[in-house]
């Protein structure tokens, strides 16, 4: 509180500069430049991405791998009224390769260590959606196990029932291979 003295009466002072208004503007746009990120200009990038014949030993391992986080139906697809939904998880054992199995790198010339996590798991929600379809919408937290992280991956699938008698029913479903977002924290990345 500030007084004046002749006066006495208290109030309160804020925080003011009194700058030229260029000098302002300059001060403004350079604090904004601190927070912008430095620019590269002439940043090379450099691809190492491979195609992979399917007979090659890094292409069946890799397959290996995806397969387990693959979204499939088991049993018919629900009778859900449109806009009704359910929740569920996921969990799958993966199961363990013997050593020549994992000679996969480099031609099959290097030992991976490809048994390091023994399950698979995701959450996923259906969602009941009109002429008797249902979403199955899936997601992979990112949790670590063995010191072998997955992705945050996301899933999807349409199913219907296509034929349903009293004690028979068969579904179509249709699936979207899973989708990842890219981890910044360095960790291994399965999926």
């Amino acid at each position: 509180m500030i007084s004046d003295g002749a006066r006495n009466k208290p109030r309160v002072k804020l925080f003011a500069v009194a700058m030229p208004s260029r000098k302002l503007l300059v001060a403004a746009l350079a604090l904004a430049a601190t927070a912008l990120p430095p620019s590269v200009g002439a940043q090379v990038v450099v691809h190492s991405d491979e195609d992979l014949a399917s007979t090659r030993p890094e292409a069946w391992a890799m397959n290996y791998v995806a397969a387990s986080t693959l979204m499939t139906g088991f049993g018919p697809a629900p009778p859900l009224a449109p806009g009704r939904w359910q929740l569920g998880a996921d969990l799958g054992h993966v199961p363990r390769l013997d050593d020549s199995q994992q000679r996969v790198g480099f031609t099959g010339t290097k030992q991976e260590d490809l048994n390091r996590s023994p399950v698979f798991g995701r959450i996923h929600a259906l969602v009941g959606l009109p002429a008797g379809f249902v979403a199955d919408i899936g997601y992979t937290p990112p949790l670590t196990i063995d010191g072998i992280q997955a992705r945050d991956m996301w899933a999807l699938s349409f199913a219907r029932r296509m034929y349903e008698a009293m004690t028979k029913s068969r579904s179509g479903a249709a699936y979207d291979p899973p989708r990842s977002t890219n981890s910044q924290n360095g960790a291994p990345e399965i999926g």
